[in-house]
């Protein structure tokens, strides 16, 4: 999961600076998570933490790309059952 916030961190805005706070801001959220990560196996509790604080850094994306794709397909699934003739009878 830290690998994945580096990499989605090089996307984003257009303009320069708003692609710098989101590298330092993703960089640094996986950074955490991989330090949580390797801390967990010798003490859980404050690894556990790190990949909670971790984690919160990912949760922009959560909402800016997943949040999304659940919304058309949920529109696509609520208005699929408004016609009970065939597509290709439509028209």
């Amino acid at each position: 999961m830290g690998c994945e916030l580096v990499v989605l961190g090089g996307g984003g805005d257009e303009d320069p600076e708003g692609r710098v706070v989101s590298f330092t801001i993703l960089v640094v959220g996986g950074a955490i998570t991989a330090l949580g990560l390797m801390l967990r196996p010798g003490h859980r509790a404050t690894g556990n933490g790190l990949l909670l604080i971790g984690c919160v850094f990912a949760a922009f994306w959560f909402w800016t790309v997943v949040l999304p794709i659940v919304a058309v397909v949920a529109a696509g699934v609520l208005t699929s059952g408004w016609s009970t003739e065939p597509a290709d009878h439509i028209g």
